[in-house]
């Protein structure tokens, strides 16, 4: 083991990685890291089953929150995240969903971090209900019909809401729920605040 922190995570480095093949300098990295950097030219999106399988090590032996979401973010990383920190323990399930068809290998490490979150006896989700069932926040409280439209929940900053765009009613759901409202500009803040000025809203008690 090198007596240096890995230079990508902080963990404890076991690997000096060259750093241009074939060159002299090197950077410390624990045996993860390492891994992921020698796979940096594969296709974005895979890891060999070995490092998949060291992530599913470490997610079912982490004895706190705060290492099981290094891990989620260092697992996020090899798979070509652009901002694996974005991945929030209290979203994890939303963001299973959200990445399901583009890289189900990285869902599939969440799944084994959502039952270690359990384990530890942290809260499901700040989503509570919610969480469990998706379905409730696309369906219009007033009317009970799904609602309809791309954009079923907007953001305004961190607050979101549902919309039923056929009703035109609106219910607020909370704030930084989602992390997709980081990726959104003020300008569409904006837009979707005069829109929500125009709807009605409802009650979802």
């Amino acid at each position: 083991m090198i007596d240096k922190p890995c230079f990508e995570c902080g963990h404890a480095a076991t690997v000096a990685h060259v750093v241009v093949p074939g060159g002299r300098a090197t950077v410390p990295l624990c045996d993860l890291c390492a891994e992921s950097a020698r796979e940096s030219e594969d296709i974005r999106g895979t890891i060999s089953p070995r490092l998949f399988g060291a992530f599913k090590r470490e997610l079912a032996a982490a004895e706190d929150l705060d290492t099981l979401t290094a891990v989620v973010h260092r697992a996020a990383h090899a798979y070509g995240m652009a901002k694996p920190g974005q991945l929030q323990p209290e979203t994890w399930e939303l963001d299973a969903e959200d990445l399901a068809g583009e890289l189900p290998d990285l869902v599939a490490l969440l799944n084994v971090a959502v039952l270690r979150r359990e384990f530890l006896g942290e809260p499901r989700s700040a989503l509570g209900d919610a969480v469990q069932d998706w379905h409730r926040l696309e369906s219009c409280p007033d009317c009970g019909d799904r609602a309809k439209g791309p954009d079923v929940v907007l953001n305004v900053g961190r607050e979101h809401w549902g919309v039923c765009h056929t009703h035109r009613t609106k219910w607020r759901i909370g704030e930084n729920l989602f992390s997709g409202w980081r990726d959104e500009t003020p300008e569409q803040w904006e837009r979707n605040a005069r829109l929500l000025e125009t709807y009605r809203e409802v009650d979802t008690e």
